[in-house]
């Protein structure tokens, strides 16, 4: 590789174009890649719903919601003292303070049996998908018998149809936060 070509990738111009892109309602949108097993860089892409409370906080760059960035929740039971009552924490932080939702969730059983991921059963519930355990596509069944490819689901990537989440998110009334992180590396100095 030349210094011409690695100053090419470094910039991350195809990152930027591809992040900027106009989506129509029936692209498949990547919400979930993780990629650590390319020596020239390290891709991780995480799709999450923040309620509107959060918006300005995750736009200003300050806040990164914990259950957005943690693809392994851990439902959580927590008492602050003997006299308070026990508070159920769904995606293992308290929902009243972030009020966010994994879209995907990885999930893990010490070894035991292979991890594997998945699309949020809400989600999932909410347009009745048929989940094809062959291909690990999920399929919406309309009134007449079409089938529409929704999502599929990958050991590195989920892709799901822009149009579904946007009914998904209105009927929710939140918002799709994206975390992107491009980890780039060169054998070149500065």
């Amino acid at each position: 590789m030349t210094i011409e070509s690695d100053r090419e990738r470094l910039s991350q111009a195809h990152n930027l174009a591809w992040i900027g892109r106009k989506l129509r309602s029936t692209d498949m949108v990547t919400v979930y890649r993780w990629n650590s097993e390319d020596v020239r860089g390290d891709y991780f892409i995480l799709g999450g719903l923040v309620p509107p409370k959060l918006v300005e906080e995750i736009l200003s760059g300050e806040h990164i919601s914990d259950v957005i960035e943690n693809v392994w929740p851990e439902p959580t039971a927590y008492r602050s003292d003997r006299e308070s009552p026990v508070k159920y924490f769904r995606w293992g932080v308290d929902e009243d303070v972030y009020g966010s939702e994994p879209l995907v969730i990885k999930r893990r059983f010490s070894g035991i049996e292979e991890n594997y991921i998945e699309i949020s059963e809400e989600f999932r519930l909410f347009h009745n998908l048929y989940h094809n355990k062959e291909t690990n596509a999920y399929i919406k069944i309309d009134d007449a018998g079409n089938k529409n490819k929704i999502a599929i689901v990958k050991p590195d990537e989920v892709q799901i149809r822009y149009q579904e989440i946007r009914q998904f998110l209105a009927i929710k009334e939140m918002f799709l936060s994206m975390l992107f992180v491009f980890d780039e590396y060169s054998t070149y100095s500065l």
